[in-house]
């Protein structure tokens, strides 16, 4: 996969951002959306949120206008880059989930936290469920150990991000747009089931049938 340049016009506006090339399709729905703005809302010093991800308007060459995206592979709260691939590629996942399992999605943000037991960071069988948030900023979501649902104590806990999750369990990734009172299954790394808040099974992976 290549880098390139990914361009509209609209409304006389040079739009340009830069991803992978396999990312096209999702490149030019942020143009598209981004185009369909006023134009003075998409001013250098701007910012645009389109999904889960708050992109920053900037200056590109020949007048274009560009998009940074926070660095999801370094501190996205304070770094930004130029190449936006990666939250075209969470937002790719998000979309397709949804798609895949036809389970109405929710919302959730880059920045959001997430509590985590932490014997489920780097583990690939655990589960995920999505309780109220208990304050701003918070998605709502926790994960647990499979075989364990006791009452963690604070020093079993840690905060995660939700980015960190596109890195680190990126196969599960998508079920993070599931709204309040989601509970998904995961094992091996992949979703095996996804049930609601009365614990309703509302979708089970094929090869789990």
């Amino acid at each position: 996969m290549a880098v390139v340049w990914h361009e509209a016009d609209h409304g006389g506006r040079h739009l340009a951002v830069q991803a992978h090339d396999v990312l096209g399709p999702a490149a030019q729905s942020l143009l598209t959306y981004v185009g369909s703005l006023p134009a003075e809302s998409i001013v250098p010093g701007a910012t645009v949120q389109f999904g889960w991800i708050v992109f920053d308007v900037v200056d590109g060459p020949g007048g274009w206008i560009t998009l940074d995206s926070p660095d999801l592979r370094g501190d996205a709260l304070t770094e930004r880059t130029p190449d936006v691939s990666l939250a075209l590629l969470g937002l790719t996942e998000l979309v397709g989930f949804a798609q895949r399992t036809g389970l109405a999605p929710g919302e959730v943000r880059f920045d959001q936290t997430v509590l985590a037991h932490r014997d489920t960071v780097g583990a690939s069988d655990l589960y995920l469920e999505r309780l109220e948030p208990t304050q701003l900023g918070d998605s709502g979501w926790y994960l647990g150990p499979n075989d364990v649902r006791d009452q963690p104590t604070a020093d079993e806990l840690v905060v995660r991000r939700v980015w960190h999750l596109l890195l680190e369990l990126p196969r599960v990734f998508g079920a993070l747009a599931l709204p309040t009172g989601s509970l998904v299954v995961v094992k091996g790394g992949d979703v095996l089931t996804v049930a609601d808040a009365t614990s309703t099974e509302l979708w089970r992976t094929d090869s789990a049938r």
